[in-house]
């Protein structure tokens, strides 16, 4: 029986009445960085979206470079020296007998590595990416509104995402291109990964992935303003990522006016259907919340504990072996023994 079916139950009246299981989602798998040939294995459809971001968060935020793991370190100097190296190509207005493959190659290797840093490299086979001039326009249902430059779209296990790298013959700044990339991965991560077909979740949209056609939820939020923040520390020529919509420690004001206007557009029936964030007070057990000041604030717990794990794997590994070693010396000298019983008949 899946998740999703109903078994029947009969009360005291002899009425039958149908019974609906809960929903049961994934565990997160667990991590290990110290053996760098560990792979995180997602599976598409079945965690809760505040475990996908813990889980994300816990594996580079305020860590030494000693408890990164190698992948993590590659991908942020991978992602360094290409922005660094390719933003003077952009920028630039677009002559009409040149073509676009150098940017969007560019591009597709910043995606990569903010895949490989945030996101274990989990997108690299269920995200398809179109990038180009003015490849992202207004549709006429308002699916996608004037003056977006990403737009991202669930369909079964992929993600379909596009991103214009450039608009009327002018090439945008690289950085503004990373601040689109950062925004639209994000929100890949989380529908691609999200449970679906969960009541519970879908009650909870408002806190987490946010509404239907919007996506702008506070799970969202948060993920989105920690991956800026991170992005922002790596060098001089990154700091200004997402200045004008994350001032300071704000999370995204553009993400944050959207979901309020997609809650605003629900007819009053539909918002029932929805529960409300909670309130500061009640967040307050959160690891990851925003606080009264639309500042996002990661405890240190998340971090501590998930080193804390990573540490008792080392030493079980390390008895582990010890042990092995132990009984492959004891298993030789057996050998050894048994040899030289034989010779000496």
């Amino acid at each position: 029986m899946s998740d999703a079916e109903s078994n029947k139950s009969t009360n005291k009246k002899g009425e039958k009445k149908e019974m609906t299981l809960a929903h049961r989602h994934k565990s997160m798998p667990t991590y290990y960085p110290l053996d760098n040939t560990y792979v995180v294995d997602l599976e598409p459809g079945s965690y809760m979206p505040r475990d996908l971001m813990n889980f994300s968060v816990k594996t580079f935020w305020l860590r030494e470079d000693d408890d990164l793991s190698l992948r993590h370190e590659d991908a942020r100097k991978s992602f360094t020296r290409t922005f660094l190296q390719s933003r003077a190509k952009f920028d630039q207005e677009f002559e009409g007998d040149k073509t676009l493959n150098v940017h969007i190659r560019d591009v597709n290797n910043l995606r990569a590595h903010i895949d490989n840093f945030f996101f274990f490299g989990q997108l690299r086979d269920h995200v398809d990416v179109d990038l180009g001039m003015d490849v992202v326009a207004p549709t006429e249902d308002g699916s996608v509104k004037e003056g977006w430059n990403g737009y991202t779209v669930l369909r079964g296990d992929q993600c379909h995402l596009k991103i214009n790298i450039a608009s009327k013959n002018q090439i945008f700044p690289l950085i503004t291109i990373a601040e689109t990339l950062v925004h639209e991965m994000a929100h890949a991560y989380l529908m691609l990964f999200s449970a679906r077909n969960c009541e519970k979740c879908d009650k909870a949209r408002l806190s987490t992935i946010g509404l239907p056609g919007d996506g702008h939820g506070l799970v969202f939020q948060m993920l989105h303003r920690i991956m800026v923040t991170t992005i922002r520390e790596w060098d001089d020529g990154l700091k200004d990522l997402a200045a004008k919509d994350c001032p300071g420690l704000q999370v995204s004001q553009s993400a944050r006016a959207l979901a309020r206007q997609a809650y605003k557009a629900l007819p009053s029936a539909e918002k029932e259907a929805y529960r409300k964030p909670r309130s500061l007070l009640q967040a307050q057990r959160h690891l990851i919340r925003i606080t009264d000041d639309e500042e996002v604030l990661v405890d240190l717990t998340l971090r501590d504990r998930a080193l804390r794990a990573e540490e008792d794997i080392r030493v079980r590994k390390s008895r582990a072996k010890g042990n092995d070693r132990k009984q492959m010396e004891l298993q030789r000298l057996e050998k050894a023994t048994k040899r030289t019983a034989e010779e000496q008949r």
